[in-house]
């Protein structure tokens, strides 16, 4: 009975538009797709670091990314280490998350390309992390949790496994990331303010006194 379902399936996904069989089946990204993550990989490898925005000992007192990453903040660097993780992409249903990794895979939902470019690769950032191992996966966030997420709003994280009990998780990683985009001057204009809200909001998903994380 499954083999005869599984043929039937097989022979009726031509008959089914891109867009519904997504929903359920990740599917390899369309022109357009692949042209926008080419791109994101372009514009991740751009982000080098010329001039520190803020004062160099504050810098110096709050980075960790040389610590997380293994490497000084590098574009070039982040896109290899992005690289040697996740191999392949696909389009699916994501929901409540933005994306997902399983193996080499990173699945995109549908809301990833609304993201601004620096959004984007935080959640690359955030999957690859994944990627590394179990010991990296998330733990419920506890039911009286205050935050909300600052991407998806309606999501509420209280509940759902969307916090870290360790901080070299993906929120570490993620913040991380977010401090050198803003030490760097990195963000585009006007966006400094939001990249600041991202980083403090990747700290809140760390269970872990403030000194810790």
């Amino acid at each position: 009975m499954l083999r005869l379902l599984i043929l039937i399936l097989v022979f009726a996904l031509p008959l089914f538009p891109c867009d519904f069989l997504s929903r359920w089946i990740p599917r390899d990204p369309d022109r357009i797709e692949s042209a926008r993550i080419e791109s994101l990989r372009t514009f991740i490898r751009s982000l080098e670091p010329k001039r520190l925005a803020v004062d160099r000992d504050f810098y110096l007192k709050t980075s960790r990314f040389e610590e997380r990453f293994g490497f000084p903040f590098s574009g070039q660097k982040l896109d290899f280490w992005f690289g040697n993780r996740i191999r392949f992409f696909k389009i699916g249903r994501t929901d409540p998350y933005l994306a997902y990794h399983d193996g080499e895979t990173i699945v995109l939902g549908k809301s990833f390309f609304l993201l601004s470019k620096i959004e984007q690769a935080l959640v690359l950032v955030h999957e690859a992390r994944h990627a590394d191992g179990k010991r990296y996966s998330h733990v419920e966030c506890p039911a009286d949790f205050p935050y909300l997420s600052l991407r998806m709003p309606e999501t509420k994280p209280a509940g759902l496994k969307a916090c870290d009990d360790i901080s070299d998780g993906s929120y570490g990683f993620g913040a991380a990331f977010l401090f050198e985009v803003f030490a760097y001057g990195l963000a585009e204009a006007g966006e400094e303010k939001y990249i600041l809200g991202l980083y403090n909001s990747e700290l809140t998903r760390i269970l872990l006194p403030k000194g810790d994380r």
